[in-house]
């Protein structure tokens, strides 16, 4: 049994998703063992002008015992019956039981259904709104010209600097760590934040970057540890995905949600549906190039980061769609009932979840 008595279901139930969540890690799976080279042929290829296909290598997985754990923990929530509590805790469960799948389909021709399922939209109505904003997004202006900083140099103006400042500024149990592979500009986990070597990019960048990974993703984290349930610590269904569009609306609220910004989330959608359209790698790369006017470099970057986990061939995670539609969700949210925001930001924390989670917050 997970559990003695129904007073102390969700302390169980929090140390088992907490164990799950520790043994699953998605965008490590599918980050290749080459990425860092594979990064730089690729974008060198589309700099030439020759069609750029990937040769991935992923390494091999495991989730330990987290698929037994997990089916375990459903059994046990489902003795306890309905309950908008128990119900939360479920949809988690199930969540990472689809990843834990993937986690093994890496690099298989089975990440395409699975990627398709866990990255649904999230409803019909935030799927539009998130296609209209990548329109008229798409025809914002690229990033002007001007001094470009290495993300991880000593530079007192570099996402490194900025971020170990605002972390010892803020007493925020995180380390600052450069990652060969990263795909992104930066990346927040469990007491750490990576920074991906060597990109370079604008001042700018670096501030918004900074702040969407403090505000947006570390000081939720921080806030969860003071929570009682440890729902907030393992996050919600869809809490994950959801984040990201507060982190976005930080940034919309800080004026860097504009220009440039706006083009690359549009385009990384765009990518997206393309790729679920039938496109695949080269075929992104073209379109993006070609049609959106994307530097060939920054579209091959787009393209990696859409098709992680597949071989270039056939649809890859496709995660980059929950930044526009999470945006919409959460800004709508956010509007509608404004007291929730502290809840969505004490955590990973979905919309949907957080009528429920809302009488079990503490404020701090």
């Amino acid at each position: 049994m997970l559990f003695v008595s129904e007073t102390q279901w969700t302390a169980r139930i929090d140390q088992a998703l907490a164990r799950a969540v520790s043994q699953i890690q998605l965008l490590a799976a599918f980050t290749p063992a080459n990425a860092a080279t594979e990064r730089m042929r690729l974008a060198q290829c589309a700099e030439r002008g020759t069609r750029p296909v990937p040769a991935w290598a992923y390494g091999p997985a495991s989730t330990g015992d987290a698929r037994p754990l997990l089916d375990a923990t459903l059994r046990a929530l489902d003795a306890l019956g309905k309950d908008p509590l128990v119900d939360v805790y479920r949809a988690r469960a199930e969540e990472l039981s689809l990843e834990a799948e993937l986690v093994h389909a890496a690099g298989t021709p089975s990440v395409s259904a699975l990627a398709a399922k866990r990255f649904a939209p999230i409803s019909t109505s935030a799927a539009k709104a998130a296609n209209d904003l990548a329109i008229a997004w798409s025809k914002e202006r690229a990033e002007k010209p001007g001094l470009r900083i290495a993300s991880d140099s000593d530079h007192p103006k570099s996402l490194v600097s900025i971020l170990k400042r605002e972390i010892g500024r803020r007493a925020l149990p995180f380390r600052v760590l450069v990652h060969a592979s990263l795909s992104s500009l930066a990346a927040t986990g469990d007491g750490v934040i990576l920074v991906t070597r060597g990109r370079e990019i604008s001042e700018e960048a670096a501030e918004r970057t900074a702040l969407h990974e403090i505000e947006g993703h570390a000081m939720p984290r921080a806030r969860a540890q003071k929570q009682a349930l440890g729902i907030f610590r393992v996050g919600t269904a869809r809490g994950i995905d959801e984040q990201e569009g507060l982190a976005l609306l930080v940034e919309e609220r800080a004026g860097f949600l504009v220009g440039a910004r706006r083009r690359d989330l549009a385009l990384r959608a765009t990518a997206v549906l393309a790729m679920r359209d039938g496109a695949d790698f080269g075929d992104v790369v073209h379109v993006l190039a070609v049609k959106h006017g994307a530097p060939p470099r920054e579209a091959a970057t787009i393209a990696e980061r859409i098709f992680r986990g597949s071989d270039g061939t056939r649809p890859g995670l496709g995660r980059e769609s929950v930044y526009l539609e999470s945006f919409v969700t959460i800004a709508n949210a956010v509007k509608n009932k404004p007291d929730h925001e502290i809840v969505l930001a004490s955590g990973q924390v979905s919309a949907s979840a957080a009528d429920v989670l809302a009488p079990h917050c503490v404020r701090a």
